[in-house]
């Protein structure tokens, strides 16, 4: 989701909780509709017990989850928070519908659960790299750049090995990790994208 989306998102949500429109209701759910339909998907792969549940009822249950979401946002939240907080929801009520056969034992989970945290956490990475990308492809910065510092950040190689790699010096190889990195910065506070 980008970030114009988060904001139609918060307006809706918004609109939705000063009306209580069905309508509403049903623009947020038609616009959130793969999102639930992945939160189900992720919570049947989790939960083993869960493989014998039709994917309507686990649905239904989501679409719950979705409603209490939409009914205690704050408005003080992103768009990107409030749709973090709709999947925390959608997944608790799954959870809470099933407690009789989803058992609390992490041993049988099939995956980690994913805390609302959690996927807060990957939207806001996923919206940097997003905007890291159009970044690249304007130009307003180097993909040989973004490399040295995916290598050093996320690779987590050494300055010297990344130099030896690059054919550069590591004095060089520092300087475009800042320069990069003081761009990227830039450029999501004008996108308003919390890193």
């Amino acid at each position: 989701m980008d970030c114009l989306s988060y904001d139609i998102l918060k307006e809706l949500v918004t609109e939705y909780q000063k009306c209580e429109d069905p309508k509403i209701f049903a623009k947020i759910l038609k616009k959130l509709d793969r999102l639930v339909i992945r939160t189900v998907i992720k919570c049947k792969n989790t939960f083993s017990q869960l493989d014998g549940v039709s994917f309507d009822d686990l649905y239904q249950s989501a679409i719950v989850g979705l409603y209490r979401g939409i009914k205690t946002a704050k408005m003080i939240q992103s768009g990107a928070e409030i749709q973090a907080r709709i999947i925390s929801y959608m997944k608790l009520e799954i959870r809470s519908n099933f407690s009789d056969i989803i058992k609390d034992n992490f041993l049988e989970l099939k995956e980690p659960f994913v805390s609302g945290d959690s996927v807060y956490n990957d939207l806001q990475i996923e919206d940097i790299f997003n905007c890291i990308q159009k970044l690249i492809e304007n130009g307003d910065i180097d993909v040989e750049a973004f490399q040295i510092v995916k290598m050093r950040y996320l690779l987590g190689m050494k300055i010297i090995e990344i130099a030896e790699k690059m054919g550069k010096s590591p004095s060089a190889v520092c300087k475009e990790i800042k320069d990069t990195l003081v761009k990227i910065r830039y450029f999501l506070r004008l996108k308003n994208v919390e890193y």
